[in-house]
Parts: C-alpha cells; structure tokens; sequence
C-alpha cells in the first residue's frame, strides 16, 4: 500500500513538471558565442570549427562555439561550448558518458576535479591510437554540475520555480600527449576563461 502510494506521488511529480516544461520559455544568452574572444591570457586562438547541417540536427544547440587554443609553447587544447535556451527547439544536452562510447572511445578513467569555483568532470578516453582527455561539467545557471542525475534535478528546479530549464555544455579536451602537463593547461585556461563565459551566459 506505502509502495503504491509512493508511485502515485512520482507520478503526479513528474506530470507537473512536464506540464511545467511544455510553457518553459526561451532564454536567450546574454551575448552571442561567437564574439567570445581569441585571445584569452597567454591562450591564442588557432582554430575556429563551424559544423555542418547534419551536426547541427543532432547537436542542436541554441548556441555554440568549438576552438582550438595554443599557448606560446604551441600545446592546444580545444574548447567546447553549447547552450541550450530551453525552447521547443532546443534538444537536449548529449552526454559524453553516453556519446562518446557509442563512437568508438573507450572510457580509461574518470574522476571529478575543481578548479577554482568549478567542478568538473576529468575523462580519459581512447579510440585506437588516439588518446584524448577530457574535462567537462554542465553549466545551469551560476552551478558547475557533473553528473546527468544533478542536471536532471537542477532542471527540474529550475522548470517548477522559474519556468525555464536553459542550460549549458562546456567541455575542454588536451590530446594525450600532453598528459603530464594536462591538468595544468586545462586548470590555467579554466580559470582564465570561465569568468569571461559567465558573462556570455545567462544567471
């Protein structure tokens, strides 16, 4: 009986909130990705990638940008990001958890990281003789989340008292070569480059 009624509760919980996320209004970001700027501390742009129709049907952001940046040593590493306005024409965030492995990367590791206010994801991911770390976190509103589970709540959240369920993907990634320094290059760019991205996006 206590089971039932608990699988009652769910049930209504979940049909407010879709009844919530079908009147979600658009949130546009505060300034297009597209002017975020080249040059980020010591970081110089080297590489701008616009992707193609089909890309754009699956990825389907709101917003995005995708980069290459290059320190005066000439390491890179690439730079990610996706917003999601909440509107009946954005989809949903896709997560590397799920897509990268059904491309052919196998998961070597993954663990959580902080740098500075934010908390991220760092994932070691291999395909053949390609060898790519990751670092990657959802961004909702002022929060860095890690997990699908805390975006699904924040969204959630954020439908039921605000209406809105705007959100976005920031993911950097450091080629394997590199993997002694990694840490260090992705630390030094996040705290220099997450403070201009939260004027970019909405709070």
């Amino acid at each position: 009986m206590r089971r039932n009624i608990i699988l009652i509760l769910v049930l209504l919980g979940l049909a407010v909130v879709a009844s919530h996320a079908r009147k979600t209004r658009v949130v546009p970001q505060n300034v297009a990705l597209a002017t975020f700027p080249d040059n980020i501390g010591q970081w110089r742009v080297v590489e701008k990638t616009l992707f193609d129709e089909p890309v754009l049907k699956v990825l389907r952001a709101s917003d995005y940008l995708m980069r290459s940046y290059a320190d005066p040593q000439g390491r890179q590493l690439g730079l990610y990001v996706g917003y999601h306005d909440g509107g009946p024409d954005a989809g949903p965030i896709h997560s590397p958890r799920n897509c990268l492995p059904g491309s052919g990367w196998e998961l070597l590791d993954s663990r959580p990281m902080t740098v500075g206010s934010v908390h991220l994801v760092r994932a070691t991911y291999q395909k053949e003789h390609t060898g790519v770390i990751y670092y990657y976190w959802y961004q909702m509103r002022d929060q860095s989340l890690t997990s699908d589970f805390a975006l699904k709540t924040a969204e959630f959240r954020g439908i039921l008292l605000h209406g809105r369920r705007d959100a976005s993907f920031i993911r950097l990634h450091v080629s394997r070569r590199y993997e002694q320094e990694a840490d260090a290059l992705a630390s030094d760019f996040i705290r220099k480059a997450y403070p201009l991205l939260r004027a970019y996006l909405p709070s």
